[in-house]
Parts: structure tokens; sequence; C-alpha cells
């Protein structure tokens, strides 16, 4: 139901309807197998869980996005949570500018204000927990500080892993 949050909407991102589709329990993905497909469920049981429930994530994509969308989710799906890289497309995109930074002579910005600027937590607390947690990588590094604080180089890309699955690019212009 939408108001439990565990609904998968038929309009929505097909990157978003992949990963709902997966994170459903092996019960309920064999009864989607039986309700939304002609795949012999037999067959289906034979199969390891997660590659069953790739394959029925990628065909419900495909039926209302199209086959591209649907391969195209499942490759992305996999590098971001099967092989934990930075996917190609991010969560998010922010850019900063001199006005977003107190000293523009001297560019810089703590990093759990960079991580809050992402929008991609709830409060800066939550930024700061996550850092001291080591939930936090800027470019494949992993920091623990929360009172670190970045130099910002203008023109550079900041790739941010925001827990385990949440993924920014943050850049500075002048």
């Amino acid at each position: 139901s939408k108001s439990v949050g565990n609904y998968i909407a038929l309009e929505g991102r097909p990157a978003d309807m992949f990963g709902k589709l997966m994170s459903i329990s092996d019960a309920v993905m064999h009864l989607y197998y039986e309700l939304l497909t002609a795949q012999d469920l037999g067959l289906v049981k034979a199969m390891h869980p997660i590659e069953a429930k790739l394959a029925l994530a990628e065909q419900i994509v495909a039926r209302y996005h199209g086959a591209n969308a649907g391969r195209q989710a499942k490759a992305e799906f996999q590098q971001k949570f099967r092989e934990r890289e930075f996917p190609a497309e991010p969560d998010t995109r922010v850019m900063l500018t001199q006005a977003d930074v107190p000293n523009p002579a001297a560019p810089a910005m703590t990093l759990v204000e960079l991580v809050a600027r992402t929008k991609l937590v709830p409060s800066k607390s939550e930024a700061r927990r996550l850092i001291v947690q080591g939930g936090v990588e800027v470019d494949e590094e992993k920091r623990t500080d929360p009172n670190a604080s970045l130099t910002l180089v203008p023109g550079h890309q900041y790739r941010l892993r925001i827990g385990r699955r949440k993924f920014a690019i943050v850049e500075f212009r002048m």
C-alpha cells in the first residue's frame, strides 16, 4: 500500500521499480511470477532466488517501460548493489558556488555540511552519525572525522557514497 511505502508505482522510474521488485520476499516473488508472468513456477522455484528476482524485475520493468529500460535497470542495479561500484548516474548532483562557502578566498566546507547538502540524509545529525560510523566515502576514501573540512577545488567532481546505497556528485564552481 502507498501509506506503508511498499507499493510499486507503474509509472515510476525504471530503476525505482526494479529496486522495489528486488526487495520483495521470496514467497511474494513466487506469487508475482504466478500472477504476472506465464513462466512455469517449477522452473522458477528451481532457480536461485536472486536470479529469479532479477529475471522477474527485468520482465516487469520491460512490460511497463520497454525491454531496453528493463536491461538497463538490471545492469544499474547489479553495478550499484552487487559490485558496489559508483553508478553512472548518481542519486543526486549538487552544484556549489562561492556563495555556498564561508570564505570564497579559501573555499572549504565541513564534511557534515557537504553530506547534508546532498539531501540524501534527513539532517546534519544523521550526516554526522554516518561519518562517525564509517558510512561516508569521498572519492572512494572512507572519512570518519565529522569535524574534517574539505578544501573545494573548482571544477572537481567529488564522488560521495553515503551509507551503502546512496551516491552523490558534488561540484564546486567559481
